[in-house]
């Protein structure tokens, strides 16, 4: 059954920044003291774990956050953004990383091969890859695999939606997507820079990546429950990516909670997030 939730949250902020520069006291987790209310448990990191194969076309690493509690956990791979061709921006999730380990979740915190070097699907296999390192080491790092989530956001966001798309490996089974700020809609601009920068060419050249490297051309009905976060000012990515989105969900009759991010704009939606990253990490609980 379709589930639609549309909440108008947070108030109107002038930022100031540098292009690129994200503080550590803007982390998103400074927003998440209520969350970590409920639960707070310790928890112990391991960074720049390689997770690809031996062959692979290059080592690609992540960070697990794992907490300590009895049992196993469900697992969330995290996933950062940067226009699929900035550097490794693992450090911009780690707030999230750290209060999701805080509410009992392991995580692990991936970058993926980078445009215009590789493009399109290296980083979506790139994530594959990550799953199945995490399966492999099931039982060691005692995590419960069909209890996955994936979050991203803005290119990350994009990435983990194409992935929750594959078929996974026996005994995986992912539960639950969060999306934030994200390219639902890759053909509303197939020439804006950073969209052709991972595919690798032009729209008119071949469409057929592009419509391959779009959520809303490749979902089904199998699609996970997922969560959507937007900052309603948003110009980078416009809202019509959520609209284009959230339609295409509700006739395939997929499950989702929309929340917007009132007055924000893109960077200011990951910076000063109001509630979006509680409700993100609540509606986790709820289906993990």
């Amino acid at each position: 059954m379709s589930c639609k939730k549309v909440i108008y949250k947070g108030s109107i902020c002038a930022l100031i920044f540098s292009a690129g520069i994200v503080s550590n006291s803007c982390s998103p987790a400074s927003n998440t003291a209520a969350a970590e209310k409920q639960i707070k448990v310790g928890y112990k990191s391991s960074k720049d774990i390689v997770f690809t194969p031996e062959a692979w076309p290059e080592d690609v690493k992540g960070d697990l956050y794992q907490p300590r509690i009895v049992g196993k956990s469900p697992v969330v791979l995290l996933v950062h953004g940067g226009g699929w061709a900035e550097n490794d921006n693992r450090y911009q999730m780690t707030g999230i990383a750290k209060t999701l380990a805080k509410r009992g979740y392991t995580v692990f915190n991936v970058t993926y091969r980078l445009a215009p070097q590789y493009n399109f699907p290296a980083p979506v296999d790139d994530l594959y890859q990550a799953i199945k390192y995490l399966k492999k080491n099931e039982q060691v790092l005692n995590i419960d695999m069909n209890r996955l989530g994936v979050f991203g956001y803005s290119a990350g966001g994009h990435l983990a939606e194409l992935v929750a798309m594959r078929d996974m490996p026996n005994g995986v089974k992912i539960k639950a997507v969060v999306a934030g700020g994200t390219p639902h809609f890759m053909r509303v601009d197939p020439d804006f820079h950073m969209v052709k920068a991972l595919i690798g060419k032009s729209f008119d050249e071949d469409p057929t990546p592009y419509y391959k490297a779009t959520p809303v051309d490749q979902v089904t009905s199998n699609f996970p429950p997922v969560f959507i976060y937007h900052g309603a000012e948003d110009q980078l990515v416009p809202t019509l990516h959520v609209h284009k989105w959230v339609k295409r969900l509700e006739e395939l009759n997929v499950e989702y909670e929309l929340y917007w991010v009132k007055g924000r704009g893109h960077i200011g939606t990951f910076l000063l997030p109001s509630q979006s990253i509680n409700k993100s990490i609540e509606f986790f609980d709820k289906k993990l």
